[in-house]
């Protein structure tokens, strides 16, 4: 038979155990329902109570499906209880906390309990908290503040900061202050946030106080310098004819720089304090500088003593009498020997005096002068000798008369073919021979050359400024060494140079027999001369040679012009009234070309010359030359 459970929680059916018997579900199926009897006797049930199977030994039979709760169950059941209950209590803390942080983050308001320059900005905005500011008279704050800066010797100054346009700035003030709570983490912000809620925050001197620098300066630099007058221990007195320095001892010098330092950093703490401040300047005591400063006096002094002598400002003017036309007269000027002054300071004792003598300068030259000394000296002059060719001589005569007499005033220049102009037959100028390309040919004028190379080696002379000038491409015979020549061709190739001196100065030319002189007169004020010295770089001497050319008949020959090879380079040595050397600047190289003499002997046979005679009748005879 089949026992099924009633479905009651409450009761339950008895399933009896089968030793050979299997129980499956709520069924029990005895395949031998006579044991069942005797193996288990029939339950009872007590009044209103439950069911229970007794086994064999008189105990109550389990039942597989009972669903008895035990006591260790219970307890578990309660510890998830209360963890549910925990999580959703963290749950919501969380929330809360997060909620309450984005809240701070969007803030754009001032925390709670923020003071600013003692005004209370808490919950206000930028501008509400800038406009609180201005209503507390913060930008006005320059009444009451007062600065006094003290020296050591009991002087002292003192300003408010309404002397000195004192300002504050209320905008920058609270710009400064917002950022508080606003520059750490999430965290760190709600933790300052919370903290403001139970804790005043005070900012002061959020603004730098603005003055009016110009004012300050002056303040600082009128009193540095009535105190450094009043601490120099020496002096120094001027007359007319000397300066009395007395070298002081423990002097003590204020830098106005650090003074205008001191005045502001005290107003900024005066305003700090809203009260009136005072300061004292030590300056650095050091006796060594104390020389210092009095050795930059003397220089100073010297600045404003010394005044060069006026030289005569003049024209030079051919029409008037000495030639000289007098624009401004000369003036004396006046100085004193610095370097000497400092070195007798210097070595004084402190507390001793030195005297400092004033010197008169003279001009170098009076109006009476300027016309005593023009023209006065030859300052150099050159000879070369001409070869006994006509036209050759003629051109460099003619070139010669052309310069001759020209003047130039203090600056202008000299130009060759400027004042000789175009070598034509119209102006005189002859067919003569002269270098072309490296050869020797005949060309109008030529040979003036040597008029130039004479006119240059007067110049090279002098401390005149060589403007232009270009040697020969071969050596000439006229001049004793390379170097001293310059090669003129028209129009380009000039030769110039410029009176660099104060005065003028005239060419003169001249010359007996094959002679051509070259002289600059002008004025030598120092009696120094010029000589010049040629450098040899390097020399080679013309071979001579034969050759067979077919160009000539035969029993003609031709020779060319040879040439030395030459390289040089010249200086110009200055050298002063008293024989010394002054100074060795050099005037550049000078390259000529070798050029070999080459005899060329004809190979080329003569034709034969046919004479005819008219008056025979017979076969004309030919003969040959």
């Amino acid at each position: 038979m089949k026992l099924v459970s009633s479905g009651n929680k409450d009761k339950h059916q008895n399933i009896p155990q089968n030793r050979g018997g299997a129980v499956n579900g709520n069924t029990a199926l005895n395949r031998n329902p006579s044991t069942a009897n005797r193996s288990a006797p029939q339950s009872k049930q007590a009044a209103g109570g439950k069911a229970k199977a007794i086994n064999q030994n008189g105990k109550p039979e389990k039942n597989i499906n009972s669903k008895e709760v035990k006591p260790g169950r219970k307890k578990k059941t309660a510890i998830i209880t209360i963890a549910i209950i925990l999580f959703v209590l963290v749950i919501g803390a969380v929330a809360l906390v997060l909620s309450l942080g984005f809240y701070v983050e969007s803030l754009d308001t001032f925390f709670p309990n923020v003071w600013v320059e003692g005004v209370e900005v808490s919950g206000l905005t930028l501008q509400e908290a800038k406009q609180a500011l201005l209503d507390s008279g913060y930008e006005k704050n320059a009444d009451g503040i007062y600065v006094t800066i003290e020296f050591p010797d009991g002087s002292s100054f003192s300003f408010s900061g309404e002397d000195v346009g004192l300002s504050l700035n209320a905008e920058e003030a609270i710009t400064n202050a917002f950022p508080f709570g606003r520059t750490d983490t999430f965290f760190g912000n709600l933790r300052t946030y919370v903290d403001s809620i139970f804790e005043r925050t005070d900012f002061n001197d959020m603004s730098t106080p603005v003055f009016d620098d110009a004012i300050m300066h002056s303040l600082t630099e009128e009193y540095t310098a009535k105190f450094n007058q009043t601490i120099i221990h020496g002096s120094l007195e001027r007359n007319d004819r000397a300066i009395i320095v007395t070298k002081g001892s423990g002097l003590l010098f204020a830098i106005e720089a650090d003074v205008f330092k001191l005045a502001s950093d005290t107003l900024k703490s005066a305003v700090e304090a809203h009260d009136h401040m005072r300061a004292e300047y030590v300056p650095i005591v050091d006796i060594e500088n104390n020389t210092d400063v009095q050795l930059e006096m003397l220089e100073i002094l010297f600045d404003e003593i010394h005044l060069d002598a006026q030289r005569v400002i003049y024209e030079f003017d051919m029409d008037v009498e000495g030639y000289v036309n007098i624009i401004s007269p000369e003036a004396d000027g006046i100085t004193f020997d610095l370097e000497d002054a400092k070195e007798k300071l210097v070595n004084a004792a402190y507390g001793d005096s030195i005297t400092i003598y004033m010197e008169v300068l003279e001009p170098d030259y009076t109006a009476e002068d300027v016309r005593s000394l023009i023209f006065r000296d030859v300052l150099a002059e050159s000879t070369t000798q001409m070869t006994n060719v006509t036209n050759r001589t003629s051109n460099i005569r003619l070139a010669a008369r052309f310069i001759d007499g020209t003047i130039l005033k203090p600056g202008e220049t000299f130009s060759f073919n400027g004042t000789v102009g175009q070598r034509t037959r119209e102006k005189g100028f002859l067919a003569a021979n002269g270098y072309r390309a490296g050869e020797v040919v005949p060309m109008i004028g030529g040979g003036i050359c040597q008029a130039a190379s004479t006119l240059y080696d007067a110049v090279l002379h002098t401390q005149l400024e060589i403007v232009q000038r270009s040697a020969h491409g071969m050596t000439v015979g006229y001049l004793p060494s390379g170097g001293r020549d310059a090669t003129v061709s028209w129009p380009n190739l000039d030769f110039r140079f410029k009176n660099n001196t104060d005065f003028p100065i005239r060419i003169e030319t001249g010359g007996s027999g094959l002679n051509i002189t070259f002289k600059l007169i002008g004025t030598n004020i120092d009696g120094s001369k010029t000589d010049v010295h040629i450098e040899k770089l390097w020399s080679a001497n013309f071979t001579t040679q034969e050759v067979l050319t077919d160009e000539l008949y035969i029993g003609e020959t031709s020779v060319n012009v040879p040439f030395n090879g030459l390289r040089v380079e010249t200086f110009r040595v200055h050298i002063d009234a008293d024989g010394n050397e002054i100074s060795r600047v050099s005037m550049g190289r000078s390259s000529y070309r070798l050029i070999n003499r080459i005899i060329k002997k004809g190979t080329k046979e003569r034709p034969v010359e046919v004479i005819v005679d008219d008056t025979a009748t017979d076969t004309a005879v030919v003969e040959e030359n």
